[in-house]
């Protein structure tokens, strides 16, 4: 009997040192992404429009584009997780692009992509 205590002892133990190092999941509230975002690197200046019907449109000033010309693109974001499907000209194909979340304010946007590259955004509109 005692060594059946002991072994639930040490489960329950187990159990909760385990369940503490499972990290806290970032869940993010998408209605703070509506709106225009702009990402400045060196001469290059890229834009997104996020829109509260999930779309949107990302456009760079570098390549002599205007909103008005830009990608059109469709967006979710679930937790941390931020698609874009891109809309293709030809065809209408959507071509999905992943992103982790790492912040998300009213004033700031920063995600990362499968190569851990780093994108960061300040809201403009």
């Amino acid at each position: 009997m005692r060594n059946l205590r002991s072994i639930s002892l040490i489960s329950i133990v187990l159990s909760l040192v385990l369940t503490s190092c499972v990290p806290e999941e970032l869940i993010f509230d998408e209605g703070l992404l509506v709106g225009k975002w702009q990402s400045q690197e060196g001469d290059k200046t890229e834009y997104y429009r996020y829109d509260a019907d999930y779309t949107g449109v990302t456009w760079d000033t570098a390549d002599d584009v205007t909103e008005a010309e830009g990608q059109a693109f469709e967006w979710t974001l679930v937790k941390d997780d931020l698609t874009h499907y891109h809309i293709m000209t030809m065809g209408g194909n959507k071509v999905p692009k992943f992103y982790k979340v790492t912040e998300l304010t009213a004033t700031s946007l920063k995600y990362k992509d499968d190569f851990n590259t780093e994108f960061v955004f300040k809201k403009v509109g």
